[in-house]
Parts: C-alpha cells; sequence; structure tokens
C-alpha cells in the first residue's frame, strides 16, 4: 500500500512538472476530426483543479461547426442522413437532445436519462425519426436497447 502511495505522488508530481505553469482548466492538448455535416469530434486534454485525483482531465465533445453540442462521443450521437438533425444526451439533465442544424435550436425529447443515442432511422418527408438507445442496467450487467419515436416538427 504504502508502494502505490509513493508511486501516485510521484505521478502526480512528475505531471505537475512537465506543466509547471498549467493552471485548472488549461487545454494541454486538443484533437479534432470531422464526423460529416459539418459535425466534428474533438477530443481534449485540459488541467483538472488541485485536488482533484487526476492531474489532467480527458474529455471528448461534439460540436456542429463552433457549437459545442454535447460532452459525448460520435458514438454517442444519431445524425440524420441529411445532416440537418442530430439527437444526443444533455450531460447535465440526461434528457435527449433534438438539435437542429437549420435553426441552431435544440429541443428536449425526454424529460430524463433514457438511454445513449447510437443510431436512427429518419423519415426526413415525414418528419419523423427513431432513434435506438442503449443503456446501462447494473443489475443485468449489461445494456438494454430500446427505440425512442420522435417528431421533427418545432425545432
Amino acid at each position: 500500500m504504502l508502494r502505490a502511495s509513493v508511486l501516485a505522488s510521484l505521478l502526480v508530481a512528475g505531471a505537475s512538472q512537465a506543466q509547471p505553469n498549467a493552471k485548472p482548466g488549461d487545454v494541454l492538448s486538443e484533437r479534432s476530426t470531422e464526423i460529416a455535416h459539418g459535425y466534428r469530434q474533438v477530443a481534449r486534454s485540459q488541467v483538472n483543479p488541485s485536488g482533484h485525483w487526476e492531474g489532467v482531465g480527458h474529455f471528448v465533445f461534439v460540436y456542429f461547426k463552433d457549437k459545442r453540442l454535447c460532452q459525448c462521443s460520435a458514438d454517442e450521437i444519431a445524425i440524420a442522413p441529411n445532416g440537418r438533425y442530430v439527437v444526443f444526451v444533455n450531460e447535465m439533465s440526461g434528457r435527449l437532445i433534438l438539435f437542429d442544424a437549420a435553426t441552431s435550436k435544440q429541443k428536449p425529447l425526454t424529460d430524463d436519462y433514457v438511454g445513449t443515442p447510437y443510431a436512427g432511422e429518419w423519415d426526413l418527408p415525414g418528419k419523423r425519426a427513431v432513434v435506438q438507445v442503449r443503456k446501462w442496467i447494473k443489475e443485468k450487467n449489461d445494456y438494454e436497447h430500446h427505440s425512442v419515436s420522435l417528431s421533427l416538427n418545432g425545432t
């Protein structure tokens, strides 16, 4: 136990010496990867506040052009084939959100967390979609998959 504690202290000290002037929130590295239709995934490493168990945090976000949509990856969204709509989970509320790229408006689809989107079937002329979501069920030690029907009106 003492050996692990000493090793952890050395690692933290080494990390802080590598970036001596780094302040909490400072971005150490960033990589942007195009998804499609103006959407991109941004992977970022940044300095965490002092006292945090990890000196550097690693985060992934999805943007539409310069607008941050969610703290999620490209595998955790469902994009319409024409790119106009995307469904994602708001990381603060857990709600499914429909984003309309044409208007930049966001519309909550659920009142709480129902799962993380990963695919969708889009009926754009009919203004409807069915999004596939997965939700981790601790008791089953597995994901539960289900569909969420939504209207594309009102965005």
